[in-house]
C-alpha cells in the first residue's frame, strides 16, 4: 500500500507543476491524500464506469485535460489495454487492493480488540457489583468468539486472580495473540453458527419486526429477506 500511495501522491504533485485551468484545478482538489491510512480519496461524484473511463482517457492522452471535458459517448467508446496503460502509474498495481483489504480487515480486528480490552478494564470495578472478575472476563472472551475473532477451541488463559489485576496492555496483547492462533480455524463458519443460534432464540414476531427495519437495506444490496438458515424452522408467509 505504501508504494501505491507514493505512486498516487507523486502523480498529484506533477499536476501542481503544470499550467492548469480552473476546471482542472477543481479536479485536482478532489484528490485528497490521507497520509495516516496511505491512500488517496477522490471526492468527485461518479456514475457507473463513466468517470473512470474519462480519467483513463485523460491519463492515456498524457495531456492536461480534465476528464470533465471528455464527452460521455466518447469516454465509453475507448478501449484500453490495461497492461500498457499509464493509469497504473496513478493507481498502482491492481493487486495492491488485495493487500489494502487485508490490512483494513486487520485494522478493524485490532480496533475491536482494543475497544473490548479498554471497556473491560474501564468498567471492571463497576461490573464486579454483579459479576466476578473471572466471570466478566469469560463473557468478554465469549463475546469475541461469537464475533468470529477468537476460535471456540482457544480457552481463556487467565485465572481469577489474574482477571482481577490484569492491565489493559496485557489483556490486549492476549487478545491479539489468541486472534493470530485462531487463523487456522474457520472463523467465518463459527460466527455464522453463533448467529444462527442467536436468531433461533428470537420469536417469529420479533424476526418480522427486524425484517421491516432492515427492508430497505435488503432491497438495496439484494439480500435474501427470509434466509432459510434463519427461517427454516418457521412457517412464514413471505410478502411480495
Amino acid at each position: 500500500m505504501t508504494n501505491r500511495y507514493l505512486h498516487q501522491l507523486s502523480q498529484c504533485k506533477r499536476l501542481r507543476d503544470m499550467e492548469i485551468k480552473t476546471s482542472e484545478r477543481m479536479f485536482r482538489r478532489q484528490l485528497q491524500p490521507n497520509k495516516a491510512h496511505k491512500f488517496i480519496y477522490c471526492g468527485i461524484e461518479k456514475a457507473g464506469s463513466t468517470f473512470w473511463r474519462r480519467l483513463l482517457q485523460h491519463v492515456q492522452l498524457g495531456t492536461v485535460q480534465t476528464p470533465y471535458r471528455i464527452r460521455p459517448e466518447l469516454a465509453n467508446s475507448y478501449y484500453v489495454d490495461l497492461s500498457k496503460s499509464t493509469l497504473l502509474e496513478v493507481l498502482g498495481l491492481l493487486k495492491s487492493f488485495t493487500k489494502f483489504i487485508f490490512n483494513f480487515k486487520n485494522q478493524a480486528v485490532f480496533d475491536a480488540l482494543y475497544d473490548v480490552s479498554h471497556t473491560f478494564v474501564e468498567f471492571r470495578k463497576e461490573a464486579s457489583k454483579c459479576l466476578s472478575f473471572e466471570e466478566s472476563l469469560k463473557r468478554t472472551w465469549r463475546k469475541l468468539q461469537f464475533r468470529g475473532i477468537i476460535a471456540d477451541e482457544i480457552n481463556l488463559p487467565f485465572s481469577y486472580k489474574e482477571a482481577e489485576n490484569i492491565t489493559e496492555e496485557k489483556l490486549l496483547s492476549t487478545f491479539i495473540k489468541a486472534n493470530k492462533q485462531s487463523q487456522k480455524f474457520d472463523l467465518r463458519s463459527q460466527k455464522q453458527k453463533h448467529l444462527m443460534y442467536a436468531y433461533s432464540t428470537i420469536s417469529l414476531q420479533t424476526l418480522e419486526k427486524l425484517v421491516e427495519v432492515f427492508m430497505i437495506d435488503f432491497k438495496i444490496f439484494d439480500y435474501n429477506i427470509y434466509p432459510a438458515f434463519i427461517f427454516q424452522n418457521t412457517n412464514i408467509s413471505i410478502r411480495t
